[in-house]
């Protein structure tokens, strides 16, 4: 059906309203307002896609108590803390809806205060534009320490392209061919692991999202290489975090049941660190 000319507003705060917002200036336009993921989901599918949207990301009370946490171990939004649909569930929506439709991303606003939220709203959204403007496959490597943010983010944009991106990662081949993600007497087979299976997604016609630490060229090199023989276009997205939020990280990581990187082990890997450029890569995006 064709989309009516209509702007959709996000928000589940009955005392926002749009065009009275003092900290970002929306356009002063008629706005129909939705205060729920079911309610902005129904009205697309009723009326189709709008013109543009405004999101808010906290709709409940668990994404407000995952946001403070988050704030606090400054460490990335956990969703599976939050029993609520929220606002980075409706870009996912809308990712999806316009790859599946093969139809542009409406113009669109962030009026959330939720800084890291609204960041996850941006990139899943981004990478959905981005996504539907190349036609050719995509091999997306990312380097990072531990605890930069890596695994988060490309879960998430492997759930905006679910036709298109798979998400490889070594820490979980050793999972599964040893003890646990930390077991270092598999990684050399994880990574061959790794390697196969990007090889035969490329085969298969899917884009790949290779989540590892890639901190050197020469951990890098095998995946570049297989990306180049592919004949795909090969991004770099890097993510840079200063030393003390790494550590904290990976601290609170730990207490939380997950991998608990060594304070030394950064600090090597940062030393060591080369970052990436062309044409080493085709594009190479900072996150």
């Amino acid at each position: 059906m064709d989309a009516e000319q209509y702007s959709l507003f996000l928000d589940d705060d009955p005392s926002r309203i749009p065009n009275k917002l003092v900290w970002i200036n929306l356009p002063s336009v008629e706005w129909t307002i939705v205060r729920t993921y079911n309610e902005f989901v129904d009205i697309i599918n009723k009326r189709g896609l709008p013109i543009r949207i405004s999101f808010d990301h906290d709709l409940g009370d668990a994404a407000y108590k995952e946001f403070f946490r988050a704030q606090a171990t400054k460490t990335p939004i956990n969703y599976d803390n939050v029993n609520e649909r929220t606002g980075y569930d409706c870009a996912l929506f809308i990712a999806n809806y316009c790859v599946g439709h093969k139809v542009n991303i409406p113009e669109y606003y962030v009026h959330s205060l939720n800084g890291p939220g609204k960041m996850n709203i941006v990139s899943v959204l981004e990478s959905a534009k981005k996504a539907m403007k190349q036609p050719h496959q995509h091999v997306l490597i990312l380097v990072g320490s531990p605890g930069s943010g890596k695994s988060t983010w490309s879960k998430a944009i492997e759930k905006a392209n679910p036709n298109n991106l798979v998400r490889i990662c070594p820490d979980e081949f050793r999972a599964k061919l040893g003890n646990g993600e930390n077991d270092q007497s598999v990684s050399a087979a994880a990574f061959e692991a790794t390697r196969t299976a990007m090889t035969d997604l490329l085969d298969r016609g899917f884009g790949v999202i290779v989540d590892a630490t890639n901190m050197y060229r020469k951990t890098r090199e095998q995946f570049v290489s297989i990306a180049r023989e592919k004949h795909t276009i090969v991004t770099a997205v890097v993510f840079k975090v200063n030393r003390d939020t790494l550590i904290s990280r990976n601290i609170n990581r730990g207490k939380e049941g997950g991998r608990n990187v060594p304070e030394d082990v950064i600090d090597k890997m940062l030393a060591k660190y080369q970052e990436p450029c062309k044409p080493e890569f085709d594009e190479v995006i900072f996150i």
